[in-house]
């Protein structure tokens, strides 16, 4: 049996950002099928006497250079863009989870 509440359980703020959040994780469950199909690399282990820097081959994969948060996809909101310091992939903060309210003053890892 259905109540007629006279209106929305969500203010408009409040649903204005739920259809965002929806938005982003249908572009993250999309970007994790394309991910499956195989459209990252594998990183390659470099040998004895090399000058490139070393990876070990780990299993993970690498996602292709300047493609935005690697979280969503979107390549876009450069004002919300954190690079992590180890691998420098660029993340939203607000694709984070927990999503972070700002950018950090320190160095920051994913």
């Amino acid at each position: 049996m259905e109540h007629d509440t006279g209106g929305s359980f969500l203010s408009p703020a409040e649903r204005t950002m739920l259809l965002k959040e929806i938005e982003v994780f249908e572009k993250l469950e999309a970007s994790l099928k394309s991910t499956k199909r195989g459209n990252l690399r594998k990183p390659r282990s470099v040998h004895a006497g090399s000058n490139k820097p070393r990876t070990r081959d780990s299993g993970f994969r690498e996602a292709p250079r300047s493609t935005g948060c690697l979280v969503c996809g979107i390549d876009r909101d450069h004002t919300n863009i954190l690079l992590c310091e180890g691998c420098n992939g660029e993340y939203h903060t607000y694709c984070l989870l927990p999503p972070l309210k700002s950018i950090p003053q320190d160095d920051w890892f994913c």
